[in-house]
């Protein structure tokens, strides 16, 4: 069942959704060839954002889309069916009305990473293939995860090997992308402890009374509505539009299926930005949130 956060938005919002679906296919499969093959867990990957983009298999493009990849899918896919794979994803995935050039190139990046991600095995030319993605696309300079991504790889291929280490943290920095279809800024595996998107501050101190908070994403402990009523219940101010004085943005775990990107949207954009010349505001997971109002409540402060 959808969440009310989520159900106001999702009427309006099919034509945005729909594009940036199929740049992030477009980046997807991109990722998921560049070493010349499509396994079954990458295919797996495909199929899964196939089937979380399902209520949009009756628009077009996706009519023609999607039976042609189940088609080809069915098997490992190399050399010329490959070829026309990437043909066609491609024919489909070019710049839109909906999004600028750099939320589409952002959207099909972070394809790119779970693509490369898919198979758990990152390869020597498929670092080299996403380098010179981010080569070809230096104008994306400034724009998280675009510099991050950057120092990652540029530190990984300098020696031109890919060490136990390289492998994990960039790993660790995909997997923050690698399940684009889920629209979670939180992911992890199966038994594994999941951990915050890399933008959210790491074991924060909460101030609340006195401090301006706004909410985004979808939230596993209850409605926006709900978690701004415990916010000003503890003294803070709450605001639905981030501005200049906005201390804290809070991330909901959840989500949200009508971002612009895979794992993230327009506030935690605009809070990366404000950041980079103000220091504020602070991005924080809603887990540390709900530690912070619990420890408030409890008489804790």
């Amino acid at each position: 069942m959808m969440h009310p956060d989520q159900r106001e938005y999702w009427e309006f919002t099919g034509p945005q959704r729909l594009h940036k679906a199929l740049a992030t296919l477009g980046g997807l499969i991109e990722g998921a060839a560049a070493d010349g093959r499509i396994t079954e867990a990458e295919s797996k990957s495909i199929r899964a954002w196939m089937d979380a983009n399902r209520d949009l298999t009756e628009r077009h493009p996706f009519t023609e889309l999607v039976p042609t990849l189940t088609t080809i899918l069915r098997n490992e896919v190399g050399g010329d069916v490959l070829d026309e794979l990437l043909v066609l994803t491609r024919r489909y995935t070019s710049p839109n009305i909906y999004f600028d050039w750099v939320t589409t190139s952002m959207q099909s990046l972070q394809g790119l990473m779970a693509g490369l991600a898919s198979d758990r095995v990152l390869t020597k030319p498929e670092l080299e293939a996403i380098a010179d993605w981010v080569e070809i696309h230096q104008e994306l300079s400034g724009v998280w995860p675009y510099d991050e991504l950057y120092s990652l790889l540029s530190d990984t291929l300098r020696d031109g090997q890919i060490s136990a280490a390289e492998h994990a943290n960039l790993m660790a920095f995909f997997d923050q992308f690698r399940r684009t279809y889920r629209h979670r800024t939180v992911d992890c595996d199966p038994g594994q402890a999941a951990s915050p998107l890399a933008v959210c501050a790491s074991n924060p101190e909460l101030i609340l009374e006195g401090k301006t908070y706004c909410f985004t994403g979808t939230s596993a402990h209850g409605t926006r509505k709900e978690l701004q009523a415990r916010a000003r219940r503890c003294g803070a101010f709450v605001t639905d539009d981030m501005t200049l004085d906005t201390d804290y943005v809070v991330l909901g775990s959840k989500g949200n299926a009508t971002w612009a990107f895979s794992c993230y949207g327009r506030k935690v954009e605009k809070a990366l930005e404000l950041r980079k010349s103000r220091g504020k505001p602070l991005l924080v997971h809603e887990n540390d949130f709900i530690d912070a109002i619990e420890d408030w409540e409890s008489g804790i402060r």
